[in-house]
């Protein structure tokens, strides 16, 4: 026959369990409470006029190039003007989330690629009351696409918005198979590729300079 009264001990575990639950709801209210803050309006300038060029060269590719395209990668590096976020054990600043911008491309009678990006693409603004926050072109990246396969490659812009050059290496063996659906990220030096095959290798070389001279 079952007691007509709830045990004490089920009384008990009931008893802790509610304590655990509203506790758990305190502690994740306070934390969202603590770590919320609104996203940054980032907003594009209206009249860029820093303009960087990027100069694509490509050398000894074994097969001619479908499809080239750049981008210009802009993050905010000096952190101070951003909000500290997370847990006390655990502060963090974190910034806007890194923008990527297309860069129109022409192709030169010497084969070269060449476009512009801008420097000033985005508003220097105090998004969080904390000083204004300047955002950096930091690197610029191209995309070589050729039958079925993307080969990607990319140069670090310098603070001082002088020329930067970045050549990477490729293995005409990438080409196989025809279709790959992640894009090869080539090497800064020809050094990782044993020397028996280095006649085999082809470069993308990206050449970066302050165009508003």
């Amino acid at each position: 026959m079952r007691p007509t009264q709830t045990e004490p001990w089920r009384d008990k575990i009931r008893a802790t369990r509610r304590r655990q639950f509203i506790g758990s709801c305190i502690f994740i209210a306070a934390f969202l409470a603590y770590t919320y803050e609104p996203e940054a309006n980032v907003r594009h300038n209206p009249h860029p006029s820093h303009p960087y060029e990027i100069t694509i060269d490509l050398h000894d590719m074994p097969y001619p190039e479908d499809r080239v395209t750049a981008s210009g990668q802009f993050e905010i590096v000096d952190l101070s003007c951003i909000p500290v976020r997370g847990g006390p054990l655990n502060p963090m600043r974190i910034p806007p989330a890194t923008k990527f911008v297309n860069i129109p491309l022409s192709k030169g009678m010497d084969g070269k690629y060449r476009g512009y990006a801008f420097v000033d693409e985005f508003m220097d603004e105090d998004y969080f009351g904390l000083g204004v926050c300047k955002w950096i072109l930091q690197f610029m990246s191209t995309k070589i696409s050729s039958r079925g396969v993307s080969f990607t490659a990319s140069v670090r812009t310098r603070k001082d918005h002088k020329e930067s050059q970045q050549t990477s290496y490729f293995h005409r063996n990438w080409y196989n198979p025809t279709s790959h659906p992640i894009p090869f990220h080539g090497y800064h030096t020809p050094k990782a590729f044993e020397s028996s095959t280095l006649s085999e290798l082809f470069q993308i070389h990206l050449n970066g300079r302050d165009a508003s001279q």
